[in-house]
Order: structure tokens, then sequence, then C-alpha cells
């Protein structure tokens, strides 16, 4: 593996997203940290095995979007689905789904990187009970003068 190999590697490790890369016959090839985290899969769990018994979506069955991404070459973004974690529960997601090129401008696969929405509506509340007008604060009495 190149140097710059290992750097991408570990740029997609770092970020919170899931991102999975698959091959034309839909088998996972690469699966960051985020998407570990957000499944409950360890990447040599997956590796090799088909995208769809990875994620247990419904999407998977009936319009998958990697799928109608190689087909048709056209991206998908903010798509919304759910994704089964290996727990059994139902994750709701948000994904992006694009082919992936070698450098020869051929299609090799896609790339699929997705966000776990489950604590969205938290986060939003979060953000309203520490802000006024664009001011944010975590102290206690900053909230009571908000």
């Amino acid at each position: 593996m190149t140097a710059e190999n290992d750097i991408t590697r570990e740029i997609l490790d770092s970020i919170g997203e899931g991102v999975f890369t698959v091959d034309k016959h839909l088998k996972i090839t690469f699966f960051n940290r985020g998407a570990e985290s957000i499944t409950g899969f360890n990447r040599n769990e997956v590796i090799g095995k088909f995208c769809k018994h990875v994620c247990n979506s419904e999407s998977c069955m009936e319009k998958c979007p990697i799928a109608h991404v190689l087909e048709n070459g056209d991206s998908i973004y903010g798509y919304e689905s759910q994704m089964l974690h290996k727990n059994g529960a139902q994750i709701p997601v948000k994904l992006n789904s694009s082919v992936l090129y070698n450098g020869d401008n051929t299609p090799i696969g896609g790339v699929i990187s997705f966000a776990d929405l489950s604590d969205y509506g938290t986060m939003i509340s979060l953000d309203r009970e520490s802000q006024f007008y664009g001011i944010v604060a975590h102290n206690k009495m900053m909230h009571e003068i908000f």
C-alpha cells in the first residue's frame, strides 16, 4: 500500500459518517470506522460480503441506491432510508451514493456515505437550548438570562 493510500484511509477513518465501497458485483471492498460505529459491524466481518446483507434495508430489496447508481451513472444525494444495526435496531440514515472510477475513468464500483439520523432531534434541541440570537453559552446562569 502506498503512502497516499494510507493517508486516504486515515482521512476516511477520521470522519464520523459511514463510508463504504463496493465492487461492480455489490460486494463490500472498504468499510470505514464511521460505518463500523453506526452499523455495529467490524470491517473484517463485512469485506467481501454483499452490501445488502450488511445494510439489511428495505431499500436494498426494492430500489437499491447503489445498484441504481451503477446502472444509470447518476449520483444520489440525501436519500433517507433505514439500516439494521448488528444488534437488530433500526437506524434512520441519510445517504449519498456515487459511481467509483479508477484512474482511467472506468467504473469499478460505487461509494456510499451515510449519516446516522437517530440523534438528530437531540442535537437540534441541545443547540436551541444553548443559544440566544446567535450567542452560544453552556453556562447555566447564561441560559437563565437567555
